[in-house]
């Protein structure tokens, strides 16, 4: 794995360790402000570039972590120089995400998703033996729409439970 990293950096790729070390920083910071929901947005590099751009700086900004299905190709290497032009543009919460797919039943993309996080669960909730999370534990929304039209969306349309968490998001994303 090493010799993968320095590969990557030496040519041009995404550091996977700063990646892994920012993705923990800013769950630690969405713990210390009380806050049990995480804000997942899925998305695919089949997006157009610009889109993806201001949908990730967003994201990023509201303190939120895009998530991919898989590697591009099927090689870590190519995902690494696919997700360049985001690294270029300082976006870095990112992550490999392929269960996160399937747990919150994403047929689409974007789908932006607020999720609860059981109490002694690390990140994610637990969703039984299938892997797919029922409703009560995430709340979502699938489109080609501003991160902000998407959370005042789930805010207007969603369980009551989850607004002190969009209110969160939406705040971040408005400083």
């Amino acid at each position: 794995m090493d010799n993968a990293r320095q590969l990557a950096t030496q040519n041009g790729g995404v550091d996977l360790n700063m990646l892994v070390n920012q993705y923990n920083a800013a769950a630690a910071a969405n713990e210390m402000v009380g806050s049990r929901d995480v804000l997942y947005v899925f998305v695919s590099l089949s997006m157009p570039k610009a889109s993806l751009i201001q949908l990730a700086k967003d994201v990023n900004k509201a303190g939120g972590m895009i998530a991919f299905r898989g590697f591009h190709n099927n090689k870590m290497s190519e995902m690494q120089k696919a997700l360049k032009f985001l690294a270029d543009e300082g976006i870095t919460d990112m992550t490999i995400d392929p269960d996160g797919f399937k747990r919150y039943n994403v047929t689409a993309v974007p789908t932006y998703v607020v999720a609860r996080v059981k109490e002694n669960a690390e990140r994610t909730p637990s969703c039984g033996a299938t892997g797919q999370c029922n409703g009560a534990d995430y709340i979502a929304v699938a489109g080609d729409v501003t991160l902000d039209y998407a959370l005042e969306y789930m805010a207007g349309h969603g369980d009551r439970a989850y607004m002190d968490s969009i209110q969160f998001y939406l705040k971040r994303l408005s400083n």
